[in-house]
């Protein structure tokens, strides 16, 4: 529906509808049934389908300043940089995720040249004053090759960030052929994230 040259920048009512069969693949942009959301806001709407590129979610690439609130995803995201079940990256100031729940498969490899970021919800997480609040994953996450930070949340998460009510309950299976951070609700953190009454439960 957009590029990153081109972001969504309105609010998108789904009104609990849910968007089936959905294939996107781009090597070179964002890519997600949105590329990129700037300053947007996202609502009640699920998505089903494959995500494909280098930083890939199923309902985003790429969020910046926005919100994302009530939505679902389920399907597979694969990328060998971003790839988050819900949204590929999460990045700038004040964004929103809030009742949102993956229940998808995040595939990807990591290698020398580029670390994969892998997270149930989000590939990563960077920014200030940022809120990810009464979020589940209970899909499946299998990365492999080297490099890799992997969480039920977020693969990465630095910056201003918070967790609050959060939950993850699926599968993990890595093959690590090099150095890995891996993590329930995040692989690698930051020191300025926190984390509040939030739980992790492994098949």
């Amino acid at each position: 529906l957009c590029s990153r040259d081109l972001p969504f920048t309105g609010t998108f009512d789904g009104n609990g509808h849910t968007v089936y069969g959905m294939t996107v693949a781009d090597s070179s942009e964002s890519c997600g049934f949105f590329a990129s959301v700037d300053g947007g806001t996202v609502r009640a709407l699920t998505v089903s389908g494959t995500s494909t590129g280098s930083i890939a979610g199923l309902l985003a690439g790429t969020v910046c300043n926005g919100s994302v609130i009530d939505c679902s995803v389920r399907g597979t995201v694969t990328s060998s940089f971003f790839a988050g079940g819900m949204i590929g990256q999460v990045r700038g100031e004040g964004v929103t995720l809030s009742g949102c729940v993956s229940q998808a498969t995040v595939t990807g490899t990591g290698s020398a040249q580029t670390e994969l970021f892998a997270g149930g919800l989000c590939g990563a997480v960077y920014g200030t004053e940022i809120s990810v609040a009464s979020c589940e994953f209970s899909g499946s996450l299998s990365p492999v090759g080297s490099l890799l930070s992997v969480g039920g949340m977020a693969g990465e998460a630095e910056g201003t960030v918070l967790f609050t009510d959060c939950g993850t309950e699926g599968g993990l299976s890595l093959t690590v052929t090099g150095s890995a951070f891996v993590g329930g609700i995040t692989g690698r953190v930051g020191s300025g994230v926190s984390f509040l009454r939030c739980a992790f439960r492994a098949d």
